[in-house]
């Protein structure tokens, strides 16, 4: 009960000049959502603040690419946590990922997090992420950066991350999927 004020505190820190701190407050914030799940659901200020904050973080010029993990593994502790209660940010999260692909990220951590947020999509919900991407003509450039960028995951997390995302995708029925993803359906299981 105590944590909520001090969420709009740091809110309100961050969104006074605090978005230099963010690698500071993010582990505050997933706690928040990992341990406060219910109240954060329960509450559409509190989401749309977190919502700000990822906004801000994905898409500001003043940001580096290193300061772009920080909204990854929040956006990553939404999806987690939240499951089945945050398809209305799913849309969003995925142009996010989008975002951050189409940047072409420099770093290993850039790859890394920025494919991992769409990974994370699938694990949440594999048959939405799916229609939403190739509504957008996007599903091929997904899986190609997933395959490419697959050597660079090294912790168990990655790994574990995407074989039970594409344990989600594997669960869809194969005459549902794309054409696309039909074609390219046995590489799912050399990832």
């Amino acid at each position: 009960i105590s944590m909520w004020p001090v969420y709009e505190l740091v809110y309100f820190a961050f969104k006074e000049n605090g978005a230099d701190y963010l690698e500071e407050m993010s582990s505050f914030f997933d706690n928040v959502i990992s341990y406060g799940t219910d109240v954060f659901l329960s509450s559409e200020k509190y989401q749309s603040m977190l919502f700000e904050i990822i906004q801000f973080s994905i898409l500001s010029e003043d940001l580096v690419e290193h300061d772009r993990e920080h909204p990854c593994k929040l956006i990553e502790s939404v999806l987690l946590n939240c499951k089945g209660n945050a398809d209305h940010f799913l849309a969003k999260f995925i142009q996010f990922g989008l975002h951050l692909l189409r940047n072409d990220p420099k770093t290993l951590t850039g790859k890394v997090h920025s494919i991992q947020l769409l990974i994370n999509c699938f694990l949440y919900n594999a048959a939405l992420s799916v229609s939403l991407l190739t509504e957008q003509n996007d599903l091929i450039l997904i899986f190609t950066k997933w395959f490419e960028y697959s050597e660079l995951f090294k912790r168990v997390h990655d790994k574990k991350l995407c074989v039970l995302a594409i344990n989600e995708i594997l669960k869809l029925k194969f005459n549902s999927l794309p054409p696309i993803l039909q074609a390219g359906y046995s590489k799912l299981m050399r990832v």
